[in-house]
């Protein structure tokens, strides 16, 4: 008999899932359960006005087809909008946060369902995405680029899971979205010098998991190694910001090395089964791509802080860094040791990312959460802190007053709890610097960076405030550093050496700060100043009404007034900046 005949079609397909729905099941299973349900609602309302069908479930998730890549990015960027903008609370765990992958592909339909490479490729590109964020392959790229709706950020060929053939990649952004706090990749113009001092990247170790549902604790495991390390003067560690971009890629180490611009990097894999954990390591020289150590860690996942140790430990060793015996314990934070609540606080970092007054109160919820599980858990009141000063700092509660004593107490309760965590005094930095107390910030920062002298954030907080206090050739040198340490830095960064460079005057260096910015919209009252300056009235104009478009009520009396500059001078160059831009006083 001859076998049957199937009939292909030309396809948009999309896949979409929940972000850490395992374990948020863990926390709530009842909350989590009708929240996803919930978001999935959503997303089929809009399916269904996109004329699409669903042709496969999950717990968590579907796959559908679309008749178009631009139906498909349509409905995705239409859902991820609709979720930022009424976001679902997981009870007091955190927000549903969805990821997508889209993918073109000829495919085979079979009695209402489709099958194929090209199903299997959206898939993978899903499991990639950002928590809220969009992965699209090259077939969707070709459609859509040309639209001046979306931005999209090029990863490069992948090496996809089960996948033969590796498949170029984009993540996709509408332009409406904010993306100041998340790495971003950019044109490099030139290699990255390799550091004269032992240089390594930690890679986000794989969840090899027998149901793959550890990707959270993966990713905290590598963040903590790499903190860790980041506190030895002796080596140059690349932010953990940056080596999160090589998450579930398959990438060369050769490839990786010249990226970052690293003699090593540290890959690994977590494998836990009920309450037993198995780590591996692996520290490979990235010029040739050959082994330097391995060793596999079997343990009891309540001592998954002791691996982190041995684990900072042996590489020091390995990288001919000398540590004294104590040196590793007289370093370490005062973690705490109740997992969940370690859990709660790395959501809470992820909802502040999220820079909405939503997340903001997500991730206030979480810390408060975590404090409750262990009220001696200092980077708790530091991520609390933050939560409070965004809402003194963008209007979000009923008393920015009250926010602003709320952020100064949970930052003095975090530096109290832990004298050995940086980012404890620099929470307590950044309240002092917008209380207008720069040379105590610019303390902070300092006692901050003797603790962890690789934090990149750290470092460019640092240089905005001396920036602020006037001493700008001190400042731009030290973002620079920053940069360096943090290839991939996200767009606050750039925002604030433009800010640097206007005190110098540097004008047309300015502009040229911000159009590298991917979303310049928080770049406009500079670009706006900066024009002016430089007697280019048609485009200060244009810029001065986006600042007014955003912020209808602006004044430039305010704006000014607020900034904690540390003389009059400085004050007074924006001020005019602004108002012959054409800004209203």
């Amino acid at each position: 008999m001859a076998p049957a005949r199937h009939r292909r079609q030309l396809a948009a397909i999309l896949s979409i899932d929940m972000r850490q729905y395992s374990w948020f099941m863990s926390l709530d299973e009842s909350s989590t359960h009708e929240i996803t349900k919930s978001g999935l609602r959503r997303f089929e309302k809009l399916l269904k006005q996109h004329a699409g069908q669903i042709i496969g479930h999950a717990g968590d998730g579907m796959i559908t087809k679309l008749n178009s890549a631009i139906d498909a990015v349509e409905l995705a960027v239409g859902f991820q909008e609709h979720m930022q903008a009424d976001p679902l609370p997981i009870s007091e765990v955190g927000l549903a946060r969805f990821r997508i992958g889209i993918h073109v592909a000829d495919v085979i339909s079979d009695g209402g369902r489709i099958h194929g490479t090209g199903v299997n490729i959206a898939k993978r590109l899903e499991s990639l995405a950002d928590p809220g964020g969009i992965l699209v392959s090259r077939s969707v790229y070709d459609q859509v680029k040309d639209k001046n709706k979306y931005e999209l950020e090029y990863l490069g060929p992948l090496h996809l899971k089960n996948i033969s053939q590796s498949t170029t990649a984009y993540r996709l952004f509408s332009k409406k979205n904010g993306t100041m706090l998340r790495p971003t990749v950019r044109e490099a113009a030139n290699p990255l010098p390799v550091p004269t001092r032992k240089s390594i990247a930690v890679l986000p170790f794989k969840d090899v998991s027998p149901n793959q549902d550890q990707v959270y604790f993966c990713s905290s495991l590598s963040d903590e190694v790499t903190s860790n390390l980041a506190r030895f003067h002796d080596l140059f560690v690349i932010s953990y910001r940056s080596s999160s971009i090589f998450k579930g890629l398959d990438v060369p180490a050769e490839s990786i090395g010249r990226d970052l611009g690293v003699e090593y990097i540290l890959q690994g894999s977590v494998n836990k089964s009920g309450n037993r954990l198995r780590v591996v390591n692996q520290l490979i020289e990235t010029k040739l791509g050959s082994h330097v150590w391995s060793e596999r860690f079997d343990s009891d996942i309540t001592n998954i802080f002791d691996i982190q140790d041995h684990v900072t430990q042996m590489l020091c060793v390995r990288l001919a860094v000398q540590v004294e015996g104590n040196e590793l314990a007289r370093n370490r934070t005062k973690e705490t040791q109740d997992l969940e609540a370690y859990g709660l606080i790395l959501n809470a970092q992820e909802s502040l990312f999220a820079y909405t007054k939503q997340g903001n109160q997500a991730a206030r919820s979480l810390c408060e959460r975590a404090i409750s599980r262990d009220p001696e858990y200092a980077r708790a009141y530091a991520a609390l802190s933050r939560t409070h000063i965004y809402d003194w700092r963008y209007l979000w509660s009923d008393s920015p007053s009250d926010s602003f004593d709320k952020a100064l107490e949970a930052a003095k309760t975090a530096v109290r709890l832990d004298e050995g965590d940086a980012r404890g005094y620099a929470e307590l930095g950044f309240v002092h610097l917008w209380s207008k107390e720069i040379e105590v910030a610019v303390d902070l920062y300092r006692r901050a960076l003797l603790l962890n002298p690789n934090s990149a954030d750290i470092m460019a907080e640092l240089a905005d405030a001396l920036g602020y206090a006037g001493r700008l050739e001190e400042a731009e040198s030290l973002i620079k550093s920053a940069m360096r340490l943090n290839p991939y830095y996200p767009d606050w960064y750039l925002w604030y050496l433009a800010d640097i460079y206007y005190g110098m005057r540097r004008f047309r260096d300015v502009i040229s700060s911000i159009a590298k910015m991917r979303d310049r919209r928080e770049g406009y009252r500079l670009l706006a100043a900066a024009h002016a300056m430089l007697g280019e009235e048609e485009q200060a104009r244009l810029f001065a009404g986006q600042v007014l478009l955003r912020q209808p009520n602006f004044s430039v009396t305010r704006w000014v007034e607020i900034q904690p500059e540390a003389d009059t001078v400085s004050s007074q160059l924006l001020a005019e900046g602004l108002l012959k831009a054409g800004l209203p006083a």
